[in-house]
């Protein structure tokens, strides 16, 4: 059961961080929307690319980080600051796939951790409740 529940928190994430990501860079101008026809369009293809992004290169690394850092469980804080560490770590890793890039990949791998770390500790608080159906 545990497993199956890192495995719904580990999807969630990746669907909550790809939306998040996608609102930012809408708002910010990142991908040159303007308000025309076809922003609609281009903001769900970067969806679609984020959420490939976050699956095929963020979650591989988050598995890592939360084995890496399960041994820390006393320490709340430090596991929490140790994931991090590793979280942007791996994006700065980007930086010899592509220098050009690796700016966009620490700011999704920031908001990957923050919305792993919440989602961790509401799975914690609120277990009983939100997965009683569930698993």
């Amino acid at each position: 059961m545990e497993r199956l529940v890192f495995f719904y928190r580990k999807c969630l994430v990746v669907v909550i961080s790809a939306m998040m990501y996608t609102g930012y860079a809408y708002t910010e101008g990142f991908t040159n929307f303007e308000l025309n026809p076809s922003a609609l369009f281009s903001s769900i293809i970067f969806f679609a690319i984020c959420i490939i992004g976050y699956t095929a290169y963020g979650l591989p690394i988050s598995i890592l980080t939360e084995l890496i850092t399960k041994k820390i469980v006393s320490y709340k804080f430090v596991r929490a600051f140790t994931s991090g560490i590793l979280h942007l770590s791996g994006g700065f890793l980007f930086y010899f796939i592509s220098e050009d890039l690796m700016y966009y990949s620490v700011q999704c791998t920031i908001v990957f951790f923050l919305t792993d770390e919440v989602l961790r500790m509401l799975e914690k608080r609120y277990s009983h409740i939100c997965l009683k159906g569930w698993v």
